[in-house]
């Protein structure tokens, strides 16, 4: 319908010109057959037409200039939006040390380039595996990463990168949804999706999934810049993981999975500066598997691996996050205990011995494996003398401490004031019983 008026107003404005071109010739031909006054109006008639028809295809000229003017003014706002856009979004990726705080940045940073109203980061584990990684807006269902994702980004999206826009998820994919009619439960009430792959080396390693309400809330344009996002995300996420897994693997026990012993150091001497500047407690547990080499001769070093794993979980659950666990070698585990006066050490030391003299260590072979442990403490700055060695001396106290509950009969804790009056209770105790005397 456009079109006809387009027309139509074309060939009024020709009209206009071709009648006012008419006009004029008459009056130059023969300006005989009317007076001087009539012919004077006329030609200001005529002269008024033809200017008027002339400023009406300047004016529509104007107009249809100013269109393409704002179009381009549009497009290059939008190109300067999605330039500041993507350097916002490399300075978020470059910014982190964590992969779990860039993911989080990713996701809050695209919903400020692009206002979504809801968002998953999801890894691809298997074909029918996703896990999820960052939550927002949607239910909490969709966590539980059981739901088949594969039904519904289908290979295209995982072999070869490719995107995928849903405006209406109940008629674009009806066999889905009626294979899968709990499907609410995980995406909530969204009608429109964008799933983007996150492409790592031509890989497929995750997704992004954005959402809206309503239908028809995705165009085909809004996958330029969103793709590119998720391409950068995909390649700084796979670089982190990968950082991170040399990292950890530098710092972590092999067996157990804590902290080693050189990591344990470094951060030691950090922690003790950082308590000598603030003026607060640091206490330091030193644990020991007791006879841990017989239990090895009698059961095999695959089982003792095994209570090696299970003590340090043991251990962990015994303290609070800010605590730091590692194995120190061997059978032997250190735990920095932060802002922790010995009373206080004392209290998570007896806790942790406690636990792992009551727990059964279970094999097929052997269902009923017991071990105790033996506990030694050191309190910053109480126990220390020489402030430039805090960090050899409150290990060996704690070390120390360690052979003399070892040395008072084994599955005990001492600490300087403490365990060492609860050791002479115990003698005098049994100095008194009848079957000592």
């Amino acid at each position: 319908m456009s079109n006809y008026k387009v027309i139509i107003r074309r060939l009024l404005y020709l009209a206009l010109i071709f009648s006012s071109y008419l006009l004029f010739t008459i009056v130059i031909l023969d300006f005989s057959h009317f007076n001087q006054q009539l012919n004077r109006v006329l030609f200001i008639l005529i002269s008024l037409i033809f200017f008027s028809g002339v400023l009406i295809i300047a004016r529509a000229k104007f107009r249809k200039y100013q269109r393409i003017n704002e179009k381009l003014d549009s497009e290059l706002n939008k190109a300067i939006f999605e330039i500041m856009a993507l350097f916002e979004f490399t300075n978020v990726l470059s910014s982190v040390l964590r992969l779990s705080q860039m993911m989080e940045l990713i996701v809050d940073t695209i919903k400020r380039i692009h206002c979504y109203d809801g968002c998953c980061l999801f890894f691809y584990e298997s074909e029918q595996y996703f896990s999820t990684q960052v939550n927002r807006g949607f239910p909490n269902k969709i966590n539980e990463a059981q739901f088949p994702f594969q039904d519904l980004v289908g290979d295209s999206l995982i072999r070869l990168g490719q995107a995928l826009i849903i405006n209406n998820i109940d008629e674009e994919f009806s066999d889905f949804t009626t294979k899968h009619p709990d499907y609410k439960e995980y995406f909530g009430d969204f009608s429109s999706f964008a799933l983007l792959p996150l492409m790592a080396d031509k890989k497929f390693i995750g997704l992004l999934l954005l959402a809206k309400h309503g239908t028809s809330a995705y165009v085909q344009d809004d996958l330029r810049l969103l793709l590119i996002i998720s391409n950068q995300a995909g390649l700084a996420i796979q670089n982190r993981r990968l950082y991170e897994q040399v990292y950890y693997s530098a710092i972590t026990d092999g067996l157990t999975g804590i902290y080693n012993n050189k990591y344990f150091r470094e951060q030691l001497e950090l922690q003790l500066e950082k308590a000598q500047e603030y003026g607060f407690k640091i206490s330091l547990l030193m644990i020991d598997i007791d006879r841990f080499k017989k239990f090895n001769d009698s059961y095999g070093h695959q089982i003792g691996d095994m209570v090696l794993k299970e003590v340090s979980l043991l251990i962990q659950n015994c303290v609070n996050p800010d605590s730091l666990v590692a194995r120190y070698g061997g059978e032997e585990f250190v735990v920095i205990l932060p802002d922790t006066p010995e009373d206080a050490a004392f209290i998570i030391g007896e806790k942790i011995r406690k636990n792992i003299a009551n727990h059964i260590f279970k094999t097929s072979e052997y269902p009923n494996l017991k071990v105790t442990v033996s506990g030694g403490i050191a309190t910053f700055p109480d126990h220390i003398i020489n402030m430039d060695r805090m960090v050899v001396e409150l290990i060996d106290i704690a070390d120390d401490n360690l052979y003399s509950a070892k040395n008072a009969g084994r599955n005990r804790v001492c600490a300087p004031g403490l365990s060492l009056k609860k050791t002479e209770n115990e003698k005098n105790i049994k100095k008194k019983s009848p079957t000592n005397t």
